[in-house]
């Protein structure tokens, strides 16, 4: 009792000085801050040691368990169990003389959780009862704070323990006597920087919890000192808690000027920045004059820099203007020398391959004739001696026709795709070929076209097919062609370049050509096997092709050319139905399309002035058949007269637009008829079929005639398959005409490459013979070339031995056979299958091909069968087998798949309704035909 009551008038003391604190165990973590605001205190220092930014100084603390080092030890900031400000005051001899006596045992106090991990050696301290919050000290006497007066709750006296309750975690209870202890001997001065509240200190955490029954007026007095220190600019304030809660207890909603500098512990630290209202008034005058500078400069700057901006625009208006007109000044120039590089790097190349194939001719014994190369010397032509035939062939299937006709493919890839049947130039052991895809190939896919190569006996071991697909299919407009994404593809060009570097030769086989081919072909530095795309575009046009036949002495039909307005249209039909009353139908065409989509017809015999000009006609020839009198010049004027007025009239109601899909009406095929021009051409009064000759002319100049196809139009002259061999046209006739027309091509316009020559065959009443019209020319590696290149392969297998493959890659059909060609059909109910699904169908319905009688059903995989289209070929001993088996074909996929419910509104010369419906009407025909024939001959 003596040691307790001692202890207790030791609080005569403001602080606890006598505490010893050894060094600390474990070294604290860096506090962390929680100010928020952008005038949150920062800790400078300085020279001389840790110093608070303000008035208050500090030392730095001296932890030793010398009592004689604590003195002049002062604790603030977070860390800080008390803030002493008076120091020099003595503790009480009576707390000295227990703790020289030893009566005191040591305690030991953790602060945890935010504070600073210190073991306090504290005599006794485990011996005071803790207090609980909110009551009052039993003993009034005892002075707790400031000037002796009882300020916080005083505590009853402590309950007597209960010996059967559980005991209580030791440290939780070591927080609570360190809380406890700073609720009770703590001064309770808290912190105020820069106008803002240090909230987060222990002081004021501990004044909090000592006070919090008078919470709210305190909070009205702690806002009150901000402001005031914020108005008077004091960097740091010490707050006396106890004065604050006097004032409290006063409940004035305003304070005095007296009042609020009372409650500063450190006001003579701080007197000088309390200035009176005279100097405040002027410091406010003063912050006035400087925001008013402020905004008056940054009114100038502003100024100034709206100035400059303007100065640097206007300079680099002038400087593009002058760079530009400039660049306009050496745009011809640099074109130029840019277009004549490009020229001679492809005059290069063409020399190039004009001296390699030179020397493989050279090398191989060859049986030509005086005209040039023929059929049979190609196929006889096995050579005797092995030369190095190796090179890469870098095969681009792309449609390089109008951007508004690749619009309107619904699958413009799978059309693209169709000369995957290019596959079997792999039959010449010495190709490795390159094969540009316009999508990725999948496996099973990949595994099709090695079953069908082994059907063909072809090896591709080592690996001698490399597809390859842009990697920018997928980001640009599915309606480009693949040359155009091949040009955008880098890394697709990187490995085409890997493989041609690795070879003595390469070259490119284009199926259209382009300007993105001719590019291609100049960035990897090799040749092309076609015309300039410049030469290949002018000659292909339909108009220029009528001057071309016609310099070579080949029919052509008679029409009108270079129309490319509605009035010369009008004149030209009033001219030629004039002088031909009895053509009964006018096919209108542009000059350019992909497959004959721009046909208008014109029915002639419709218009009502037509009966009535024949009678005429007749009576002015009279019985002798007098031609130039209806032919005389006053007869002809007045005849275009009446018809040209009758054209206007009628003109539209006479005619059929066969693709209303791409061309809406006939307005919009007079802008594209603008554009690109159109011809008038008369279609035959009897046809017997059309005709589509391949050709392949030798960079050296030699002509091989690879083949000849009858082709079958739908009612829109759109072609949809190919049969061939054609036996429309004897074989003499058809080498005559090819080395006519691609003798002048190759010394005129330098073409080499692939030929299609395109033809109508019809029955001449007056000479009664079949006679031949020449309509068109087209140049590339189209699809008929690879299904003639497959039927040779098939049923001549001596083609996969080395050097028995003609340099031009294209054996010559053979004629033992039939062969019939779809392209490409589509059905959108086959979108419902999978290919393995489909191909296993078909073979138990007995559509395969039949390797011992070498016919049957052959299936190009353009793309998988999901898309819903095929690439068929069907091989028969006569043509009318050939037929019935597409018609078998054809009809198996109908019947298992069901109808197209769009085929009678499709106008697509692929529907495969459609398709089947033509080809029985020509089953029909060739079947009464052939009736005829053997009743002729009986």
């Amino acid at each position: 009792m003596e040691s307790f009551e001692a202890l207790k008038n030791a609080d005569e003391v403001r602080g606890f000085p006598s505490i010893t604190m050894p060094a600390p165990i474990v070294k604290p973590p860096p506090a962390k801050s929680s100010l928020t605001r952008s005038k949150d205190i920062k800790t400078k220092r300085s020279d001389n040691g840790d110093e608070l930014p303000g008035l208050l100084k500090t030392g730095k603390t001296k932890l030793s368990s010398n009592r004689n080092d604590m003195k002049g030890n002062i604790f603030t900031g977070n860390e800080s169990a008390i803030i002493k400000l008076d120091v020099n005051q003595a503790p009480h001899p009576a707390y000295d003389n227990i703790r020289n006596n030893g009566t005191l045992t040591p305690a030991t106090v953790t602060a945890r959780k935010g504070m600073t991990q210190l073991e306090l050696s504290v005599p006794g301290l485990h011996s005071i009862p803790p207090t609980p919050s909110g009551q009052r000290r039993s003993d009034p006497a005892a002075p707790f704070g400031i000037g002796g007066t009882s300020v916080g709750p005083q505590n009853p006296p402590p309950p007597k323990a209960n010996p059967n309750a559980p005991k209580a975690d030791s440290a939780i209870e070591e927080l609570r006597n360190y809380l406890v202890l700073m609720d009770k001997y703590s001064l309770h001065n808290f912190l105020i920087y820069d106008g803002r509240t240090l909230k987060e200190t222990p002081e004021f955490q501990s004044f909090q919890r000592a006070f919090q029954y008078k919470w709210g007026a305190i909070t009205s007095i702690i806002f009150q000192l901000e402001e005031f220190l914020t108005q008077n600019e004091v960097k740091l304030a010490i707050i006396n808690g106890p004065q604050v809660y006097e004032l409290a207890k006063l409940n004035l909603p305003v304070l005095k000027k007296e009042d609020l500098q009372a409650c500063i512990a450190n006001y003579d630290q701080v007197e000088a920045s309390l200035e009176s209202t005279t100097d405040v008034t002027r410091k406010q005058m003063m912050k006035f004059v400087t925001r008013i500078q402020s905004l008056v400069r940054m009114f100038l700057a502003v100024r100034r820099f709206r100035r400059k901006k303007l100065e640097i625009k206007s300079a680099i208006v002038m400087q593009s203007g002058v760079r530009l007109f400039l660049q306009r000044v050496r745009y011809h120039v640099l074109l130029s020398k840019k277009i004549l590089s490009q020229e001679e790097e492809w005059t290069q190349q063409r020399v190039k391959l004009r001296e390699w194939w030179t020397r493989q001719q050279q090398m191989q014994p060859m049986e030509s004739s005086a005209m040039g190369m023929s059929t049979a010397s190609f196929n006889g032509s096995t050579g005797s001696v092995h030369s190095d035939r190796s090179r890469v062939v870098v095969m681009i299937p792309s449609m390089s026709t109008q951007q508004y006709l690749r619009l309107e493919y619904e699958s413009f890839g799978t059309f693209q795709n169709v000369s995957v049947n290019q596959l079997y130039m792999l039959a010449d052991p010495s190709i490795e070929l390159v094969y540009a895809s316009p999508f990725a190939l999948s496996h099973y896919q990949l595994a099709y076209h090695e079953k069908f190569m082994a059907l063909e006996s072809i090896s591709t071991l080592p690996k001698r097919f490399v597809p390859i697909f842009p990697e920018m299919v997928e980001k640009l407009p599915s309606h480009l062609s693949l040359a155009q994404m091949l040009w955008s593809s880098s890394s697709a060009m990187k490995k085409i370049r890997f493989h041609t570097r690795r070879a003595k030769q390469a070259m490119i086989i284009p199926r259209s050509l382009g300007w993105a081919e001719k590019r291609i072909a100049t960035f990897l530095n090799i040749p092309m096997l076609g015309p300039d795309p410049v030469v290949a575009e002018t000659i292909s046009s339909r108009s220029f092709l009528k001057t071309f036949f016609m310099e070579s002495s080949v029919n052509i039909p008679i029409g009108a050319h270079d129309i490319y307005s509605v009035e010369d249209l009008m004149v030209a039909l009033t001219r030629l139905i004039a002088s031909n009353l009895a053509v009964v139908r006018w096919v209108i065409r542009l000059n350019y399309d992909e497959n004959q989509e721009s046909c208008i017809i014109f029915d002639a015999e419709k218009l009502n002035l037509i009966v009535s000009l024949r009678g005429e006609q007749n009576e002015l020839m009279g019985e002798n058949e007098n031609l130039s009198a209806w032919y005389a010049r006053p007869i002809q004027l007045s005849v275009r007269r009446r018809l040209l007025n009758a054209l206007k009239k009628e003109f539209l109601q006479k005619i059929r637009l066969c693709r209303k899909d791409i061309y809406g009406s006939w307005d919009v095929y007079t802008k594209y008829m603008r554009n690109y021009g159109a011809v008038v051409e008369a279609e035959p009064i009897e046809s017997i079929g059309h005709l589509t000759i391949c050709c392949f002319i030798s960079p050296v100049g030699d002509l091989q005639v690879v083949g000849s196809a009858q082709r079958y139009l739908d009612e829109n002259n759109q072609p949809q398959y190919y049969t061939f061999p054609q036996t429309l046209l004897p074989e003499p006739a058809v080498r005559g005409l090819c080395q006519s027309l691609c003798g002048r091509l190759y010394q005129q316009y330098d073409v080499i490459g692939y030929v299609s020559l395109c033809g109508s065959i019809f029955w001449d009443g007056l000479e009664q013979q079949p006679r031949l019209w020449m309509t068109d020319i087209q140049f590339g590696c189209s699809p008929l070339f690879g299904a003639i290149g497959n039927a040779a392969v098939l049923l001549q297998p001596h083609l996969t031995a080395a050097n028995h493959m003609p340099l031009s890659l294209c054996p010559t059909a053979p004629t033992d056979r039939q062969f019939l060609y779809v392209p490409i059909v589509s059905h959108d109910p086959l979108k419902s299958t999978h290919d393995d699904t489909f191909f296993k169908l078909c073979r138990m319905r007995g559509i395969a091909y039949d390797q011992e009688n070498k016919q049957g059903t052959l299936f190009f995989l353009p793309d998988t069968v999901i898309t819903g289209s095929l690439s068929i070929m069907c091989i028969g001993r006569t043509r009318i087998k050939a037929l019935e088996l597409a018609i078998s074909t054809l009809g198996f996929v109908q019947k298992n798949y069901g109808m197209d419910r769009e085929s009678a509104d499709s106008r697509r010369y692929d529907n495969l309704s459609k398709m089947l419906v033509n080809m029985r009407k020509v089953m029909r025909s060739e079947g009464m035909q052939t009736l005829v024939a053997n009743a002729s001959t009986m």
